[in-house]
């Protein structure tokens, strides 16, 4: 792996850790926000343009030294991150929805920071807005026909 690869993971990781809010003394623990800050960053390098020629073994590699873990992730952790992000990204519940949203937010931080630069993650985001939308009309849905239930438990 480069310099540049290093760095660019290293960015992106840090971008996820600020997002879970966790602490160094965490970083390599069992915890959820730990373990969710780095599957979104495994998820983020694997979408990303430069580092999406890597193996997944690379990418595994890089994040384990970039945590200063003795053994690498193996190519098998890669994929069990990758396809959790990509369940929590298309499920519609309470976690899930936490999670869309810092995984938007954590994709707006790396392109202000030029981490992410041109439309890397166009498709995603709009994915996102687009399932924050539904969420939205689902919900008012559903206050809207509790309280028509509500009014007419009071009328009879």
């Amino acid at each position: 792996m480069k310099e540049q690869e290093k760095e660019v993971l290293r960015k992106i990781y840090l971008a996820c850790k600020y997002e879970f809010e966790v602490a160094d003394s965490l970083q390599s623990t069992r915890k959820r926000e730990a373990v969710q800050a780095r599957q979104l960053t495994i998820y983020v390098a694997k979408k990303h343009k430069w580092l999406k020629e890597l193996s997944l073994n690379e990418i595994g590699k890089g994040l384990a030294e970039l945590l200063g873990r003795k053994e690498p992730f193996d190519h098998a952790t890669v994929i069990h991150a990758y396809k959790t992000v990509n369940t929590y990204l298309n499920t519609n519940d309470v976690l899930s929805r936490e999670f869309q949203q810092k995984t938007l937010n954590v994709i707006n931080h790396c392109e202000r920071g030029r981490i992410l630069q041109g439309r890397t993650f166009e498709s995603l985001k709009k994915k996102l807005r687009v399932l924050q939308e539904r969420i939205v009309i689902a919900q008012n849905k559903r206050f809207h026909s509790h309280l028509r239930s509500n009014h007419l438990r009071i009328r009879l």
